[in-house]
């Protein structure tokens, strides 16, 4: 019996340790695989241009392949970390990307600058036909109240539960200024997060409009955040760490980035590639007949 009760003693004392030292990686995810499709940069590339060997890219491309992947893995988690709309201001192309992001069904997207182009009133109108699953940590809007965006979100998968944050550069408004959108202090608002719920989560990711340099920094600063996903500089960017990866996934759509997660030995394996957004999987066939609407009366207009 004394043999026995120390057994189980000395383990309880194990189990304190290791979560002392792993922190955030909680015991729940041991064992279990997690699938993730990301996006970055999408900016409103509603199919590819074909213009000499570039053929990839493109909203009428995308949906086949995550539809590909949501009959593999039902679990599927589909986030991206901003700059979905245009750099410039387009309100008809913009109407059908944000449609068409509904449509896609993201799980969380992050705020960029580029999702303001058109203003505010345009997006809060568009989001309250579209309802998106918005968010961003440290934008606060001043003039009125912001009820199109939440601050994280926090997403049950199978038996674990997922905190998403989004955190945006200040200097990526440097050329899309609007003065009633304030850029709260990142680290304050990721630490309040943190403070708030990192005990009862499993994973973290971060959706970081900032390039992959920034997010090396924030992987360094904050071992709790498991991922780190980057946008706005238009960059593919794949950096393993210990228990952490930061990713980008390029430009204009070219690549789905799809992150399988598996937890073993109190470790994290990251499993990552980037899938090239081709006709692979064919053309949506209600997104290819939107978009030849949208051209068709682009062309009349301009004639």
């Amino acid at each position: 019996m004394m043999i026995r009760k120390f057994g189980k003693q000395y383990l309880f004392v194990i189990v304190i340790v290791i979560n002392c030292i792993y922190g955030a990686l909680s015991f729940h995810l041991l064992g279990q695989t997690i699938h993730i499709a990301y996006t970055a940069n999408l900016n409103c590339n509603l199919e590819a241009c074909n213009c000499g060997d570039n053929d990839l890219g493109g909203m009428v491309q995308l949906a086949n392949i995550i539809d590909a992947l949501r009959d593999s893995f039902p679990d599927l988690l589909l986030i991206d970390s901003g700059d979905f709309l245009k750099t410039y201001p387009l309100e008809d192309a913009n109407r059908l990307m944000i449609e068409m992001i509904y449509t896609i069904k993201y799980d969380a997207i992050g705020l960029g600058e580029q999702e303001y182009v058109d203003g505010e009133d345009f997006l809060m109108k568009e989001i309250e036909k579209y309802p998106l699953s918005l968010i961003s940590t440290n934008i606060r809007c001043n003039v009125k109240e912001s009820n199109y965006f939440q601050s994280y979100k926090i997403l049950p998968v199978d038996t674990l539960s997922i905190g998403i944050v989004s955190i945006i550069r200040p200097e990526c408004f440097d050329f899309i200024r609007r003065p009633e959108i304030e850029i709260l202090p990142e680290e304050n608002e990721i630490e309040k997060f943190l403070a708030l719920h990192q005990d009862r989560l499993d994973l973290i990711i971060l959706l970081l409009h900032g390039s992959y340099r920034e997010g090396l920094k924030v992987a360094e600063k904050y071992p709790e955040i498991s991922i780190i996903i980057c946008g706005h500089t238009q960059e593919k960017y794949e950096k393993k760490l210990e228990n952490q990866i930061v990713l980008q996934s390029g430009v204009d759509g070219e690549f789905l980035g799809f992150l399988k997660i598996v937890r073993d030995n109190m470790k994290i394996d990251f499993q990552n590639k980037f899938i090239p957004v081709n006709d692979t999987h064919g053309k949506n066939a209600t997104f290819q007949e939107k978009v030849d609407e949208y051209f068709q009366r682009f062309e009349n207009d301009a004639n």
